[in-house]
């Protein structure tokens, strides 16, 4: 089962922020990554509201690289359950950050993460990361979506931020001993007024052919 931590405390949620934002750095610096960026300037994403950011999925590492290029935004990210028991530390930050862990295995426990992101919206408690793709893609190639997801901008009418990444399932095979180049192509800012009325499948298709541009500019 999904751990059933209670929810962080604001106060709580600011004090790791703060850890995570001047910490991360140092992570990747000691990786010997480095993050090259394309399309939009992270600067010019809205930061005064809450959003939704959407990315393709190549490593367990893509959430710290997203973290890393938007310290700002207050992101939470909804990661696989098996987190919980293989990596409980890592879990607990980020249940710290509103972070959601959902079992794609099972519709009903995953639909019930996917109202707790609403909430979490609505509450404005944070923003949501998701890579719609539900899993790792070990060809590196774009997977079809798993639009379900998408509920989440549906029903809190929050843009959604469009991003790709390459590159990250080199990082084992280079930590410590040379430098990887990591590409994050900030696609897009969709607004909520560019997929009123549409379903679920309508916004995924419009997100997977952005992303998929996006992607194949970088890979």
């Amino acid at each position: 089962a999904v751990s059933k931590a209670k929810p962080p405390r604001p106060l709580e949620a600011k004090f790791y922020r703060f850890i995570l934002k001047w910490s991360l750095p140092l992570i990747v610096w000691v990786a010997r990554v480095k993050i090259k960026l394309y399309g939009m300037d992270p600067d010019d994403v809205p930061n005064n509201q809450r959003m939704l950011f959407v990315c393709n999925h190549q490593f367990d590492l893509d959430p710290v690289i997203m973290l890393s290029v938007f310290p700002n935004h207050d992101i939470g990210f909804i990661g696989k359950k098996d987190i919980v028991k293989k990596l409980p530390l890592i879990a607990k930050a980020m249940q710290k950050l509103y972070g959601l862990f959902i079992d794609r295995e099972n519709d009903r426990e995953a639909a019930k993460t996917i109202i707790e992101a609403i909430r979490t919206l609505k509450d404005q408690k944070a923003s949501i990361g998701l890579f719609p793709e539900g899993y790792t893609s070990k060809t590196c190639e774009l997977l079809p979506f798993r639009n379900g997801a998408f509920k989440i901008a549906l029903k809190t009418n929050v843009p959604i931020v469009v991003c790709a990444i390459n590159n990250t399932r080199t990082i084992p095979k280079n930590i410590c001993r040379k430098k990887t180049v990591v590409d994050l192509n900030i696609i897009d800012v969709i607004y909520p007024a560019q997929y009123e009325g549409m379903n679920t499948i309508q916004l995924g298709d419009m997100i997977h052919e952005k992303m998929e541009n996006g992607y194949n500019k970088i890979k």
